[in-house]
């Protein structure tokens, strides 16, 4: 059964998938999505994951943070410490509104990070699958001015931006955009201050985690992390493509993750 909601003051869209028409208060997951147009592009795997699970016996709550998708709310407007904000909403959602204890969260990308922290932060009390995680945000988005040189470069036959400079307006707190999503540069700062407080690296930051990374057929796996691969899928990478990707790899691994 599936049913939508609008979750806490900052009404953030949820949809709640729960097991043949009743809840389980023993199994539950959270899912939450990664940044931006790689959010647009994997919904579709994160609610057949949602499906899954829920099939399973899991109760599955799959929302959007504030300023994404059907939430309110600017992305303009983001911060981290909002988004770390919304999922403490969205977990409070399971335990008071549907009477859910939260055990579980999947997190997706940058998400992964989101559920990382958030996690730390809440004395490491939930089980997290990683898929892709992003460990160092700040390198993400810096990865992410490359990539919107590029699409200028297709877009326009021309470079009209300049990455430094990119970098330097979000040093300053000025809004850059990215791929259509304008980012505020006082969101960067932030991510900054948290890669550096909170990484792969810190006691405890990946306690009763599990990481999936995906390997695209006939690619090559960049292995700077590789010390945090516990399992890899070949598959496409379904947050940066709009063709339809087969995620029973997936979701298979992560079934087995539930089950060990």
């Amino acid at each position: 059964m599936e049913k939508q909601y609008f979750i806490g003051p900052d009404k953030l869209f949820g949809i709640l998938y729960s097991p043949d028409e009743s809840l389980n208060k023993e199994k539950s997951v959270l899912m939450v999505h990664p940044f931006a147009e790689e959010k647009k592009s994997s919904q579709r795997i994160l609610v057949q994951i949602s499906q899954y699970l829920s099939s399973l016996g899991y109760t599955v709550l799959l929302f959007d943070l504030s300023g994404c998708g059907d939430s309110h709310g600017n992305f303009s407007d983001i911060s981290m410490d909002q988004w770390l904000k919304d999922i403490s909403n969205a977990q409070n959602f399971l335990d008071e509104k549907i009477g859910v204890q939260l055990t579980n969260i999947i997190g997706v990308r940058f998400g992964a990070y989101l559920s990382l922290i958030f996690n730390q932060v809440n004395g490491g009390k939930y089980n997290i699958i990683c898929i892709e995680p992003v460990f160092k945000p700040a390198d993400y988005l810096r990865k992410s001015l490359r990539s919107k040189l590029f699409k200028e470069l297709f877009t326009y036959g021309e470079v009209k931006s300049d990455r430094k400079s990119l970098e330097k307006q979000l040093l300053k707190d000025r809004m850059v955009d990215f791929d259509g999503f304008p980012v505020p540069g006082g969101f960067y700062n932030e991510v900054l201050e948290l890669q550096e407080k909170f990484g792969p690296h810190s006691e405890g930051f990946t306690n009763k985690c599990k990481v999936i990374w995906i390997k695209q057929r006939n690619g090559r796996k960049d292995e700077t992390e590789k010390e945090y691969i516990e399992r890899t899928v070949i598959m496409g990478a379904f947050w940066n493509l709009t063709d339809s990707v087969d995620p029973s790899q997936l979701i298979e691994l992560i079934r087995e993750f539930f089950y060990e």
